[in-house]
């Protein structure tokens, strides 16, 4: 099976461990906003034509800063979409900027930010935005948009975020301090973004090999019996034992192709949900679970026994970007009886 690459890019390129000349502060000091960034396609050039799948977004506190940050909005949205508008160039108006493969990749409660650490700036970033709906964006389509949204603000720990301002640079921005407004303001700031992505591998390779087989069992079927035919010592038979020879021969050369067919497809496996407990997938879980996530910061883990993906599963499954069982330290592994049941 092809499995994806896991990966981080910080957008703009050059800035992974360097402070941007810049802050931003608004809107996210506000009670509510609606804040648009544009990426230019080139900051993803490593791709070339293919795709990526976006698994979590992260901003990082401005290296200017001399306490934490904690910026908690309680509900919002995040949307990817691909536009053709281009830094710089972005509409005032919110609607005019979203591409027509707009997905909402989160909604829930946000929150932006981050703790001061005794280090040189740039600091770390902080995971802010993991999708719970895939996104997938290829460069070759256009430029990348993030559109972010909250409401019901409390600046906990008012501050600023690492951002850049650069004019012809791959960020620019549009934003409002109100999550309803149709078209806000429209500059050349834009935050500094790491990108959590899977690389989807191009289906080349086994193109290729499928073509390969084709042709050589294609040749193999049309070639023909190469055993000799068995010949009657009455001539009048002869026509009739090779039209059934040759029938057998058909309906056994046909039965190989179609193994091969099946064989082929069982490759190119279909996408599968699994929710854990597998019985709560439509039904409300016995208990809730409100820490650690509520707190500034947090670490979390929680197990998954094996049982729950005792379904036919042939082959190793990739969730999130891990193979298998794999535990990650970004994932949700680990153990505690008072579980959360997530849909993988």
């Amino acid at each position: 099976m092809l499995e994806a690459a896991d990966q981080q890019l910080v957008v703009p390129n050059g800035l992974a461990n360097v402070e941007g000349n810049s802050s931003m502060a608004d809107p996210f000091n506000s009670t509510s906003f609606r804040f648009q960034q544009v990426f230019d396609a080139s900051q993803f050039a490593f791709l070339g034509s293919g795709t990526a799948r976006i698994d979590q977004i992260s901003f990082r506190i401005d290296g200017a800063s001399t306490s934490d940050v904690i910026l908690f909005f309680g509900d919002g949205s995040v949307t990817l979409s691909t536009t053709q508008k281009k830094p710089d160039s972005l509409s005032p108006v919110f609607a005019d900027n979203r591409g027509l493969d707009a997905v909402t990749v989160f909604n829930n409660a946000l929150s932006f930010g981050g703790l001061r650490q005794p280090s040189t700036a740039p600091y770390d970033f902080h995971a802010t935005l993991g999708g719970t709906t895939p996104f997938y964006y290829s460069p070759s389509q256009g430029n990348l948009l993030i559109e972010i949204a909250g409401v019901a603000g409390q600046p906990f720990l008012p501050g600023a975020l690492d951002a850049q301002f650069d004019t012809g640079d791959s960020l620019s921005r549009v934003f409002a301090t109100s999550n309803l407004a149709p078209s806000g303001t429209a500059d050349s700031l834009g935050l500094v973004t790491e990108f959590d992505i899977a690389v989807i591998p191009e289906p080349a390779t086994l193109a290729i090999i499928t073509l390969g087989m084709s042709a050589i069992f294609g040749a193999w079927f049309l070639k023909g019996p190469s055993t000799p035919l068995p010949i009657s010592n009455k001539p009048s038979r002869n026509h009739i034992i090779e039209r059934l020879y040759r029938r057998t021969y058909m309906k056994t050369r046909i039965s190989h192709l179609w193994l091969i067919f099946c064989g082929s497809a069982s490759l190119l496996q279909a996408a599968d949900q699994v929710v854990v407990p597998n019985g709560l997938a439509n039904i409300e879980g016995n208990s809730s679970l409100s820490e650690p996530f509520n707190w500034a910061s947090f670490r979390f883990q929680q197990v998954f026994d094996a049982s729950q993906f005792a379904f036919p599963l042939r082959h190793n499954a990739l969730v999130g970007g891990a193979d298998g069982d794999e535990a990650q330290e970004t994932g949700f592994v680990g153990g505690d009886v008072d579980g959360a049941a997530c849909d993988l």
